[in-house]
């Protein structure tokens, strides 16, 4: 089969041909190289795969590699990042076989095919982001750290897992107790889970067309979900999921239900909203609320009783120490303001009025200060 045969081969199938000599170097790259990464390939001639790379420092990453090269043993599926001229990196996949001499059986080099498998790994990183801001709004993922951990790694080393991954992740977006809604960079739902349409009383057909977040919002006026207030006209009127970045902010829906709504945006452009139900606690904050006011207005009107009385009227703790008084008692001794405020000693205030000449007679006092 000649090289021009295989070379049509490897630009169907995305990849690219290469060939080393005996010294490990780069003697041939096919022109497929080129046009699927953008680089010269003349510039990498003569150069070996360390050269190109962009973790050359790192030993460990590429001593098996490097055993089965020095051992000329053929290798398979082998990723690296290389250092593309343009300063970015980019991750190869390579696979290669020894070349010997038919005759002398001199090791001649190697020769195998790359592809540039870049998008891929890049599309794996972004979802590991996105599990991690799903961690941030839900403490039901704490539960399942250590699994999707385990299977993060194991994307490293096989990339079917990444369909075992999304699965878990969609059976823990079923038993969420908030609702949640992940739009991609063009506004439209890529996940939602049950919660959500119960939350919001979205139809099944409606999100089985993974709707823009403008349609759903557009239904959501057709049936009358916002209240008709200038805070929900802007709302209504603003483009995009993340125009205000990352926010919160409650709204209350028209069968008195209050939510809570939390919107993070995404690397890629997109961001995941998570609705959560607190009419509960919004009701309790109520109820505290009210019962705060009828304290403070029953405090109200025994201050006033206390200040309107006729008579003196003063009451200390066990210690002898003023809890309160009122304004007669304060005006029947001419207290000083000092000595009616809470804490005062009682002895404090019959030093007072000793010294003005308004003590008590010395058998109540005799009293009082054996208490």
């Amino acid at each position: 089969m000649s090289k021009r045969l295989l070379e049509d081969f490897a630009e169907i199938a995305s990849d690219w041909f290469w060939e080393m000599d005996g010294d490990l170097r780069f003697t041939y790259f096919s022109a497929r190289l080129a046009e699927v990464v953008g680089v010269d390939t003349g510039a990498e001639i003569g150069k070996s795969r360390l050269d190109i790379a962009a973790n050359s420092s790192d030993p460990s990453f590429w001593q098996s590699h490097i055993a089965d090269l020095l051992a000329r043993r053929p290798f398979r599926d082998f990723i690296y990042p290389y250092k593309h001229e343009d300063g970015r990196t980019r991750w190869f996949r390579i696979s290669g076989q020894p070349v010997f001499d038919a005759q002398s059986q001199v090791f001649l080099g190697y020769r195998g095919t790359g592809s540039d498998i870049t998008e891929e790994r890049e599309t794996r990183l972004e979802l590991e982001k996105t599990v991690e801001a799903l961690h941030v709004t839900n403490h039901a993922y704490m539960r399942v750290n250590d699994e999707l951990k385990r299977q993060h790694a194991l994307l490293a080393e096989q990339e079917s897992v990444l369909l075992d991954q999304t699965a878990l992740l969609e059976n823990t977006l079923a038993h969420m107790d908030q609702g949640l809604m992940m739009f991609d960079a063009a506004g439209r739902v890529l996940v939602h889970n049950r919660r959500v349409k119960e939350l919001l009383d979205l139809p099944d057909d409606l999100m089985a067309g993974k709707p823009t977040f403008e349609e759903i919002k557009r239904y959501q006026v057709q049936i009358g979900e916002f209240r008709a207030d200038e805070n929900y006209r802007d709302f209504i009127a603003k483009p995009g999921v993340t125009n205000d970045g990352e926010a919160s902010y409650e709204r209350v829906r028209p069968d008195g239900t209050v939510l809570e709504i939390h919107t993070v945006p995404l690397p890629c452009g997109g961001a995941v909203r998570t609705y959560n139900d607190i009419t509960i606690r919004k009701q309790q904050d109520l109820a505290l609320r009210k019962r705060e006011e009828e304290l403070q207005t029953q405090n109200m009107r025994f201050d006033a009783a206390l200040s309107n009385m006729p008579h003196g009227l003063c009451l200390f703790d066990e210690d002898g120490r003023l809890i309160l008084c009122n304004a007669a008692y304060s005006r029947m001794y001419a207290l000083p303001e000092h000595l009616t405020l809470p804490g005062t000693r009682v002895l404090d205030i019959l030093a007072y009025r000793k010294g003005v000449g308004n003590a008590p007679v010395d058998s109540l006092r005799t009293r009082l200060e054996s208490c």
